[in-house]
């Protein structure tokens, strides 16, 4: 047993005390100002400054700089504060640089829809409608299409895991008592030339557009042409509460038409630019890592009970797998029949 007055049980004297605190408090301001200089140089490196070659000497110049100074000047704190003035500085000038709807897109995301109300009837103006040969081959076509609001059935909900498995693409599709289908795919916008890149969007290099098209569109591409693994969900959620969905990514839509806004590749995008719109008939409220690992997503509807289906997790993955339903090909007339066996089987029967 130790002795009370041992060396080993007495406190650290005062000082030291006070000089282990303020080596942990250097050590957390050393942590912050290394994040968020790595931050300010990426910004600066994706920055709006003239020419690549002066944003490529901006970006290796300014944590070059700022070593620098911490290294030479005695008075670090002095130094940290000219820091954090910097920052905020970079922080204000990241956030005016504008987004634009004037650029050479790629013909995938060129045009912009935009819609028109007339009473409960709204018109997709510019809604995409390509005719696929191939992922590469396609003929461009863009149409007006006028849905009815009090039409509204159902919504489902879309995943599309190209190969990742644990990030998918998702979107959603609201169905039509005619069986018309509208579906929204969140996107980036990219120019003629550029290759996604999700590092480029959380620096605002692309803007982001709302694609509205048919199912044979969206999901038959990625069906029959990419050969991705695409699952259509049902969800629960009633025709009034879908109407409200729909309200308020046609809103949207319009006002991006009206002016532009960034991607961003953690805070909206495919997945979190749905959330906005979903609120009305969001169950679970609040942060899940799942929204960033979205190929886990559908978890949540299945925890929460807004699937509509009685089968297990597993069962159900299997049975919404669409890719089953739709034969190899040209993209059939009747892919959005193919793909719901469990509606249109229920639909026979009571006829």
């Amino acid at each position: 047993m130790t002795h009370p007055d041992s060396p080993s049980s007495k406190p650290l004297p005062i000082r030291a005390t006070i000089g282990l605190s303020r080596l942990a408090l250097w050590m957390i301001l050393a942590i912050v100002i290394l994040v968020l200089g790595i931050w300010a140089t990426m910004a600066i490196r994706f920055s709006n400054l003239p020419t690549e070659t002066f944003r490529l000497i901006a970006a290796g110049l300014y944590p070059i700089g700022w070593l620098f100074a911490f290294i030479y000047f005695k008075k670090r704190l002095r130094t940290a504060l000219a820091f954090m003035i910097v920052f905020a500085g970079i922080v204000v000038w990241w956030n005016l640089i504008p987004p634009s709807h004037d650029r050479d897109w790629t013909t995938d995301v060129a045009v912009l829809p935009h819609i028109s109300w007339e009473g409960d009837r709204f018109t997709v103006h510019d809604l995409r409608a390509f005719e696929y040969r191939s992922e590469e081959d396609y003929d461009v076509h863009y149409v007006d299409h006028t849905y009815d609001m009090n039409e509204i059935a159902y919504l489902d909900f879309v995943m599309s895991d190209w190969g990742l498995h644990e990030v998918v693409h998702t979107m959603l599709s609201f169905g039509f008592t005619d069986g018309e289908h509208l579906v929204l795919s969140i996107e980036s916008r990219r120019e003629q030339g550029e290759a996604w890149s999700g590092l480029k969007g959380l620096f605002h290099q692309a803007e982001v557009i709302y694609v509205l098209a048919g199912e044979r569109d969206l999901l038959g591409l990625r069906t029959n042409m990419r050969k991705e693994d695409v699952y259509v969900i049902p969800t629960i959620h009633p025709p009034e509460k879908v109407k409200l969905v729909l309200q308020s990514v046609l809103e949207t839509v319009d006002a991006i038409a009206k002016q532009p806004r960034w991607y961003n590749t953690l805070l909206h995008n495919c997945t979190t630019g749905l959330l906005p719109h979903l609120e009305s008939v969001r169950v679970q409220q609040g942060f899940d890592m799942r929204m960033i690992k979205n190929g886990y997503i559908a978890e949540i509807g299945f925890e929460n009970g807004t699937i509509d289906t009685d089968l297990s997790y597993k069962e159900a993955g299997q049975y919404f797998h669409i890719n089953q339903y739709v034969p190899a090909g040209p993209i059939p007339d009747d892919f959005s029949k193919l793909i719901r066996p469990y509606r249109y089987e229920l639909d026979d029967s009571e006829n």
